[in-house]
């Protein structure tokens, strides 16, 4: 038999000796081939991945992680071709090498690009050995060593918070929800609790002082189970940015005490209005999962706790009066300067002032309603916004004239009340049946309801203040210019000026 070019070929691939293929070279036609691999081994060296676990929040997405040291596999594979003579039932065999690499990365299940709902959510990597011959199977292979199906499983904790509720802790002062007039406290209506709900929604005001440091408890449900987690609050107030310490989700509602790092306000009265964004924060994380905002929350900020003593009511109404009208006073005497002529002008207000006939009501806030008023009420009505307020040490006097010991000038003299013996206790000497005070446009006084408040005498009525008592008496009594209807006089003797002292006088 003549051979062709494609003997040696063949002889070469095939590594049979020229006597075996002239033997068993049979005619066209009666070749058969059937081809397996006879042998092949897995890979020494299974690689491994550049991390194997992240935590991102619901609806982001992950970049998967890739192959830091790829499948090794050893050069010990090689096929098995056998060859049949159809035509005289002979067979003979011949082998090839065959080499392994690995294919390209994919995982199972697949990743998706972007998780829509929270959960811990697993991942096997792939990357099989692809034959140089393709007789040989494609060896699948899991990268890395370990995980619950021989491989490296990639980890991804999706994280999910929602902030549920916000009750305040610092604000321990009972914030009565009554608004219709000043005059009412609404009885035992309190403000409900939680001040802030999602659903059914709730969002209620709260009273903070200045110079304390807002404490909240929030109640938040963060899914999956078993994560751990910081809680962050950001605000456009500094006073309301929190960050908890770490903690673990129980999967359910659970309830989380944060505390702001600075102060709402310092040293000054205001109202705030601010909303809250929540935030979870993955322990080992830098990425921010959103959990909602509560508010904006409307905090009254009093200059210090309020005083509730003698039944003086803390109202919706009546807190926001008084921040209004003393917002952004930085100093309790700021706070007098802003509540002094708004409390004791009896022009602000829609009845006639009533000098010397106090009225028959039964709390000073009833003024702000539109009722009458005498000058000890209006003082009583400022008393009362500055405790709401917290500023401490105000008082209600009221300033009395009387001659001196030899009748020559007068001194002022200042009583907390009315003495229980009656005005007549400051008779002109010599002549009891007479009383000295002063006449001021609308019929004789016995005194002038004042509220001394940082060393100031706000006159109930007028609106302005003097820092004495004789200061106070000057004011009311001196003559004017223009007319004779505000002098000093003897009550039966309205039209008769009492005289003044000669200098000096006495300032207290």
């Amino acid at each position: 038999m003549k051979l062709t070019p494609k003997i040696p070929l063949a002889f070469l691939l095939l590594g049979t000796t020229l006597a075996s293929w002239a033997q068993n070279n049979p005619p066209v036609g009666c070749v058969t081939s059937v081809t397996n691999c006879y042998m092949w081994f897995g890979p020494t060296n299974s690689g491994a991945m550049s991390y194997d676990a992240t935590n991102i929040c619901v609806g982001g997405g992950v970049t998967p992680p890739s192959v830091v040291s790829n499948l090794n596999f050893p050069p010990f594979s090689f096929a098995l071709i056998s060859y049949s003579n159809s035509c005289t039932a002979t067979n003979w065999v011949t082998s090839m090498p065959v080499t392994y690499t690995p294919g390209p990365l994919y995982w199972v299940p697949p990743i998706p690009a972007s998780f829509p709902a929270c959960g811990v959510y697993t991942f096997m990597p792939m990357e099989n050995g692809i034959p140089s011959w393709s007789g040989c199977p494609v060896l699948t292979n899991f990268v890395g060593n370990g995980g619950n199906y021989g491989g490296d499983e990639f980890w991804v904790t999706v994280l999910q918070g929602t902030v549920d509720a916000v009750d305040w802790v610092s604000d321990y002062i009972p914030f009565y929800s009554y608004s219709a007039d000043y005059n009412g406290d609404g009885g035992t209506t309190t403000f409900s609790r939680p001040v802030w709900q999602l659903s059914p929604a709730v969002n209620n005001p709260v009273i903070q002082p200045a110079n304390t440091t807002v404490t909240l408890e929030v109640t938040i449900n963060v899914c999956p189970a078993g994560q751990t987690y910081s809680l962050i609050g950001t605000s456009s107030e500094a006073g309301l940015c929190f960050t908890n310490a770490i903690v673990n989700s129980t999967g359910s509602d659970q309830t989380e005490a944060v505390r702001a790092t600075v102060w709402l306000r310092t040293n000054l009265v205001d109202i705030v209005s601010a909303p809250i964004y929540w935030f979870v924060l993955p322990q080992g994380s830098s990425s921010l999962c959103y959990a909602g905002m509560s508010g904006p929350h409307k905090i009254y900020v009093t200059w210090a706790d309020p005083s509730t003593y003698g039944g003086n009511t803390a109202t919706l109404k009546r807190i926001d009066k008084v921040c209004t009208v003393a917002h952004a006073a930085a100093s309790e005497a700021a706070i007098g300067n802003l509540i002094g002529p708004q409390a004791t002008s009896g022009s602000l207000f829609g009845g006639n002032s009533i000098f010397g006939n106090p009225p028959t009501l039964t709390n000073a806030w009833a003024v702000l309603d539109g009722n009458d008023a005498d000058c000890a009420t209006l003082s009583t009505l400022m008393k009362q916004e500055l405790d709401l307020l917290g500023a401490a040490d105000s008082a209600v006097k009221l300033v009395y004239a009387r001659l001196g010991p030899d009748n020559s000038g007068w001194t002022g003299v200042v009583q907390d009340s009315p003495p229980s013996t009656g005005y007549y206790v400051y008779r002109v000497p010599g002549n009891y049946s007479t009383r000295l005070g002063y006449v001021a446009g609308n019929g004789f006084n016995n005194y002038e309801g004042c509220c001394l408040f940082q060393g100031k005498y706000w006159m109930g009525g007028l609106g302005t203040s003097r820092t004495s008592a004789a200061g106070v008496l000057h004011y009311v009594a001196d003559p004017n210019t223009s007319s004779t209807a505000h002098h000093q006089c003897y009550y039966d003797q309205q039209n008769q000026f009492v005289p003044y002292p000669n200098p000096p006088e006495p300032t207290y």
